[in-house]
């Protein structure tokens, strides 16, 4: 048998369990300010939930792993930047487009918690994320023994290309 992982009531609790919390915070501050902060705070933890619900799931769980096949890591990775494009699919450009908007909105949010961040914080910033994403990525097709997604070196290039340029065009916005 085997089991497929969709969590969407697990996003459906956590947007309340954010929607609670920010209606608990603002009692809390009734008499201060509700500075961009919070908002902005409120509308990334959001984003998380989204963020992890796209990126991880969904993925699957052999009932028996002897079911699954036998791959070998490079049936998990693309190691050449940019390959997929040379087919000319519609899909890898929607693909590559859904790539540069995954960290557009951690750009801005960086961009209006620490707005004098240097270029080479910034772009250390987009890389690491990129990375942790494509890495959690393959660490769960090799425990699960099948590829639910890929690490691929384009995947890093563009999240990292969205960060950076959501990052400018909210400091200059």
């Amino acid at each position: 048998m085997d089991i497929t992982y969709d969590p969407f009531i697990i996003i459906i609790l956590a947007i309340v369990i954010l929607v609670v919390m920010a209606i608990t915070l603002g009692f809390f501050w009734k008499d201060k300010k509700l500075d961009r902060y919070y908002f902005a705070t409120i509308l990334f933890g959001v984003y998380l939930v989204f963020l992890i619900k796209f990126v991880i799931f969904p993925f699957t769980i052999f009932g028996n792993f002897l079911d699954a096949g036998s791959y070998v890591i490079t049936d998990y990775m693309n190691a050449v930047p940019f390959h997929q494009f040379l087919n000319g699919s519609v899909a890898d450009w929607h693909q590559a487009v859904g790539n540069v908007m995954l960290l557009f909105p951690l750009g801005i949010y960086v961009s209006v918690m620490k707005p004098s961040l240097s270029f080479g914080r910034i772009f250390c910033v987009g890389l690491l994320a990129s990375v942790m994403i494509e890495s959690v990525q393959l660490f769960l097709d090799i425990v699960f023994i099948y590829p639910n997604h890929f690490m691929d070196v384009t995947d890093v290039i563009l999240n990292m290309s969205g960060f950076v340029l959501a990052y400018f065009i909210s400091k200059t916005a």
